[in-house]
């Protein structure tokens, strides 16, 4: 499976930009959709009759198509809907693919979502054509569903000087976290979810400042040892 590509920071400025002029938030999407909160948002379970309710030609609209239903766009109107800095910033970071079967349509290598006040990468759960999806070993667990959103209920509210998150996948523990305490961490012992995690951090702005994505045992260990470190460990997800 091809990585995501760690861009410059205004490729991530671009893109993060856009997402928030769009409104890409959790209240917004839950309005288009018709649900009735961000509890019944759940990247899984999301059904595909849900597109017929973001057909209108908007950015907000073409956003959940491409990354939250996970279903093909034109590229006409990829390219009229989003600005040329967010759409090159999409190519150049890997999150778009062209169709095999048709050059004039794409669809999102990941799935590009919000979850509270952060936007999350990872693996997608469907495939464009609604054929099932093979799974592999190493993929990246959405942040988007209910078993995370409970997992995250568990984040120390207090500010701590370290806070690490093992088995982190997409980093979302540890991006949450890093609103509180002086340096954060997420650990995995797979490449995919250290580049997920990675990117997640560069997306949201916080790459090079309080959170970190490390895969040195002594430094982990160090950090755990601290005694204003919080560690929690990510349950054991499965697809």
């Amino acid at each position: 499976m091809n990585l995501i590509e760690i861009g410059t920071a205004a490729q991530f400025a671009a893109l993060r930009g856009f997402l928030a002029g769009a409104d890409y938030r959790e209240p917004r999407i839950c309005e288009k959709l018709g649900l009735a909160s961000a509890e019944a948002l759940d990247i899984v379970s999301l059904s595909e009759n849900l597109k017929e309710r973001v057909v209108s030609p908007e950015p907000l609209n073409t956003l959940i198509k491409l990354f939250l239903l996970g279903e093909f766009v034109s590229i006409a109107e990829a390219e009229t809907q989003f600005p040329g800095s967010a759409w090159a910033a999409m190519n150049a970071l890997g999150l778009i693919e062209e169709d095999s079967a048709d050059s004039k349509r794409c669809f999102g290598s990941v799935a590009l979502y919000p979850v509270g006040d952060l936007f999350i990468v990872s693996d997608r759960w469907s495939n464009p054509d609604r054929k099932p999806k093979q799974s592999f070993p190493d993929i990246v667990y959405p942040a988007l569903t209910k078993s995370t959103r409970e997992f995250l209920r568990f984040l120390p509210n207090d500010s701590c000087g370290n806070f690490l998150e093992l088995c982190g996948g997409s980093g979302i523990a540890a991006l949450a976290a890093s609103r509180t305490a002086q340096h954060a961490w997420a650990s995995d012992i797979t490449e995919r979810s250290t580049r997920f995690a990675e990117f997640n951090a560069a997306l949201n702005g916080r790459r090079g400042r309080r959170t970190a994505h490390e895969t040195n045992r002594g430094r982990l260990a160090a950090t755990s040892q601290s005694r204003r470190a919080a560690v929690l460990p990510d349950p054991g997800y499965g697809p």
